[in-house]
């Protein structure tokens, strides 16, 4: 996700004079293109209009939403996540105006947002069962949870499949992807507990909010009980 301003409530959404979008499989034999090469040309369409639109706005006030689906598929996960990361650095620096939000299974994708402070990743929350919630969850990269996908499937796939998979998984420790992975889910727990100890910090802070201002209530009534008995002592003495 490209970074933007976001406030907690209510939710605002900008207003984008141009909305483009990039989704599905357009592969065609009759075009001879094949997923990769049919994503491509669409992409590469993509950022001739908006070069073109941006170089004939004076004022580059107009704006643009760029909405792409699961990109760096069709080919080698490196080479596609890497054209992929080439793609979006370059919508974003064709205009300020351009906003972009691509969903990604990608490791590298998932962390150009720590090396890069014009981006920002969310993670769609699980449910128990890892069901998704359809809830986002900023700051976090989330994992893709394939097995979890692959036990729920019907029909259901044979067991040994999805043993085997799993064995083939935890395998790969030596796996640069999978040192990636690793990385990003312990920078995910670190910013979890930062979470907890902000909320538990906050919890905090209201109740001693609250009792500083039960006690300056209690001062005032004090002194207005004092101030009273004051008054009645001057009048019994004069």
């Amino acid at each position: 996700l490209s970074k933007s301003s976001r406030g907690s409530s209510p939710t605002v959404v900008d207003f984008f004079e141009d909305i483009l979008v990039e989704v599905g499989d357009a592969q065609s034999i009759s075009k001879q293109e094949s997923t990769l090469m049919a994503r491509l040309n669409a992409l590469a369409s993509l950022i001739q209009k908006i070069s073109a639109q941006s170089s004939t706005d004076a004022l580059g006030s107009k704006s643009f939403l760029v909405l792409l689906d699961e990109l760096g598929g069709g080919t080698d996960p490196v080479a596609g996540s890497a054209l992929a990361q080439s793609i979006i650095e370059k919508l974003i620096s064709i205009s300020p105006m351009c906003k972009l939000v691509a969903t990604t299974h990608s490791p590298q994708l998932k962390a150009l947002s720590i090396n890069d402070e014009r981006f920002e990743c969310a993670s769609v929350l699980m449910g128990n069962e890892k069901n998704p919630k359809f809830e986002l969850s900023y700051g976090t990269t989330g994992e893709s949870f394939a097995l979890e996908a692959a036990r729920r499937c019907r029909p259901s796939l044979p067991d040994d499949v999805i043993d085997r998979a799993a064995e083939l998984m935890n395998g790969d420790d030596g796996d640069a992807a999978d040192s990636l992975r690793q990385y990003l889910s312990a920078l995910e727990l670190e910013r979890q507990n930062i979470r907890e100890v902000t909320r538990d910090t906050e919890e905090t802070w209201k109740e001693v909010c609250e009792y500083k201002s039960d006690m300056v209530s209690k001062i005032q009534t004090s002194r207005m009980h004092l101030s009273r008995l004051e008054s009645r002592l001057e009048s019994i003495y004069d």
